[in-house]
């Protein structure tokens, strides 16, 4: 390599080096322009930790778990601050982090790009496009349904370039664990004791505050944006503790799956409900197909904890829990009679499917987003369900282009699955897909990927299972050497 190419390849480190302190002068500069307005100035502040360690290629692996680890109580910050932008420093955080990493690797020679990848890409980029639907009313709301529907997909390119070694895998769990830990005990916390702050979340979303009760009773959305968002990010959370060696001890584990499981039995969402017994059931039947047959015990364990720790709340404290979740839970038995259920379907027959036949080039980000799509002035629909969300907002194509995502994902998922010979990833591999098993579950009855910040922590997951193989490679190359 000539000297000229070797001092092009080192520019990018040397910026990194010296632009942690251009962000900071350029927060010192944004906190003195809105000084009139401090919550503003409060809430964008609260992802610079974020923004500055992204930056630097030695901390971006550290500012991607803070992104994960602060994600889930932005909700909160909303509430407190009464701005909606908490969530913009993170994105641009996730923003910077991909553009820097993608830089990296095309300036060392060492990008390679799957046709998957090149699909999910091309995924993001037909968000982008829709934002400019004439039928979104403004950038603004089409930025806001953008966010929701396609925007966090680039994280899985956060996943392929960033995650590169177990070490940082086993990060990633007990972070999430942790992170889920809390969510979950706050939320059942503000199940039986809920406060003004909770009240203030309520507020402060777009969604109806239907959508936080079930039978007069607030259902547990902890510091999320609502119930589904809790329960979605409960059951990542549940099937991680299947898989993941942390922590070490039984006792332990099962202690943090009961406080687990208890947050989205209060969540009252019966699609989460189900995508945790589809993902449980995904793992007890793949893991004993190869390898030793007591693969399947943890799951086995972990499943029966949580149907114990129902059974208890439902018996012990009737008067707080059991009437609106026992009902909702009674109902899966006879689905098709619940309201719920007919009124979904004779949307879908009458109102989504004809709309998405009438208008094959979609209606624009946002537009099936709930609550987000109260701001729209022309057509704007409530799909309850994930790939009707896809069509009705980014076209035919989007209805299409997901589903055949998903598909690839699993095939190319369960086909590293097999070919991973080191245990702990193998386990990784099988959280990952269980994961998207769920997703896919809980998304024929609603839009599970408006729920941030599961869709984010979906996508990411995606692109570390595409990253496996190439992982096991580089352990192996590493113990030879």
């Amino acid at each position: 390599m000539n000297l000229e190419l070797e001092k092009f390849i080192r520019l990018p480190s040397r910026f990194y080096q010296y632009s942690v302190f251009w962000w900071l002068a350029a927060t010192l500069l944004i906190s003195l322009a809105i000084v009139f307005q401090p919550m503003l100035t409060l809430t964008l502040l609260v992802g610079v930790p974020a923004l500055l360690l992204v930056v630097a290629r030695r901390t971006r692996f550290i500012g991607l778990l803070t992104i994960l680890f602060l994600s889930p109580f932005l909700g909160i910050i909303k509430a407190f601050t009464g701005v909606r932008l908490a969530p913009l420093a993170f994105d641009l955080a996730l923003l910077i982090l991909i553009i820097f990493s993608l830089t990296d690797e095309i300036f060392t020679y060492n990008l390679k790009v799957s046709l998957l990848e090149l699909l999910i890409f091309f995924f993001f980029l037909l968000g982008v496009a829709q934002i400019f639907n004439p039928n979104v009313p403004s950038v603004l709301v089409g930025l806001e349904g953008f966010r929701a529907t396609a925007f966090q997909s680039l994280a899985v390119f956060a996943g392929v370039l960033l995650v590169k070694s177990k070490k940082q895998i086993r990060q990633l769990m007990i972070v999430l664990t942790i992170s889920g830990l809390l969510v979950a005990t706050y939320g059942i916390k503000q199940f039986f004791f809920p406060t003004a702050i909770d009240f203030k979340i309520v507020q402060s979303s777009l969604a109806s505050p239907i959508t936080y009760t079930a039978l007069g009773k607030m259902r547990a959305f902890s510091t999320l944006s609502g119930p589904f968002h809790l329960g979605i990010f409960m059951v990542l959370s549940i099937l991680l503790i299947t898989q993941s060696p942390w922590p070490k001890r039984i006792f332990l584990r099962i202690l943090i799956t009961v406080v687990l499981a208890a947050a989205l039995i209060m969540s009252i969402t019966r699609a989460n409900w189900l995508a945790l017994a589809a993902g449980i059931a995904f793992i007890i039947v793949l893991a004993p197909i190869k390898g030793k047959t007591n693969w399947s015990l943890r799951p086995i364990v972990i499943a029966t904890t949580i149907i114990l720790a129902a059974l208890l709340l439902f018996n012990i404290i009737p008067y707080y829990f059991s009437n609106p979740a026992y009902q909702y839970l009674s109902s899966l038995e006879n689905i098709q009679s619940t309201r719920r259920y007919q009124g979904t379907v004779n949307n879908w027959r009458k109102v989504i499917i004809p709309a998405i036949i009438s208008n094959p080039f979609g209606y624009g980000a946002g537009s099936a987003g709930d609550g987000i799509n109260s701001k729209f002035l022309g057509p704007s629909f409530t799909s309850h369900n994930i790939f009707l969300k896809m069509g009705l907002e980014l076209g035919t194509i989007g209805l299409i282009l997901f589903p055949v995502i998903l598909i690839l994902v699993m095939a190319r998922g369960i086909k590293i699955y097999f070919k991973l010979n080191d245990v702990f990833l193998k386990k990784t591999s099988l959280w990952i897909l269980s994961f998207v098993v769920a997703i896919i579950v809980a998304g024929i009855s609603t839009p599970i990927t408006d729920a941030y910040p599961a869709n984010l922590y979906l996508w990411l997951l995606i692109g570390i299972l595409l990253s496996l193989r190439e992982i096991e490679k580089r352990e192996m190359q590493c113990k030879l050497t």
